[in-house]
């Protein structure tokens, strides 16, 4: 495992390296790339994303343009994400 120092100089990330320095679970970065809302490349079989990339993506949502592909209108604090509509909110009251 490389230090945190390590990671910082590299120019292409991999897809956990990208979840650890978010601090997101792995499945959910992969989700991310897969989607398209995280910039990679491709380079044979592997996926990488440019550190600029990244940056770049992490400066437009924190300046409100984008959050993980959301526009401003659909953005829903970190708690709701945490436990998305549709998962766990099938049971009804009194039943």
């Amino acid at each position: 495992m490389q230090t945190a120092q390590e990671t910082a100089e590299l120019l292409l990330l991999t897809v956990p390296q990208v979840a650890q320095i978010l601090q997101i679970a792995r499945g959910r970065a992969y989700e991310l790339v897969a989607d398209g809302q995280i910039p990679s490349i491709r380079l044979g079989r592997s996926v990488r994303v440019p550190r600029t990339a990244l940056v770049g993506w992490i400066e437009r949502a924190t300046s409100g343009r984008e959050l993980a592909g959301m526009t401003e209108n659909t953005y829903r604090p970190a708690m709701r994400l945490a436990n998305p509509v549709g998962r766990g909110h099938s049971r009804r009251k009194g039943g």
